[in-house]
């Protein structure tokens, strides 16, 4: 999306266009290299795992100031995950959102 100011065209921000309800939950946008990378792992035959998701896991470690990060394949195993973190058991009851 794009706004028009003092006669040039700017791109809206992720969240101007969050705000005006513009963005879907089934599209994806990519901004770089992400399409390089995802070529290569599924080139490679590692969707999940691999040296991709290792750098990036590393990458996020360092910047978040971490000791440790995981990433999952979707959102419902990152639910999964935080709530056994969280020492969730087995008859515990847990709220979450219909969309992950």
């Amino acid at each position: 999306m794009f706004q028009i100011q003092f006669g040039k065209v700017i791109p809206l921000s992720f969240a101007e266009r969050f705000e005006l309800g513009q963005i879907p939950w089934w599209r994806t946008e990519f901004s770089g290299g992400e399409a390089d990378s995802a070529f290569q792992a599924i080139s490679d035959g590692r969707l999940s795992q691999g040296p991709i998701v290792a750098q990036f896991e590393k990458q996020l470690t360092e910047y978040l100031g971490v000791r440790n990060v995981v990433v999952t394949t979707s959102g419902s195993d990152a639910l999964l995950l935080s709530l056994l973190a969280a020492g969730m058991r087995s008859n515990d009851e847990v709220l979450i959102p219909n969309r992950t």
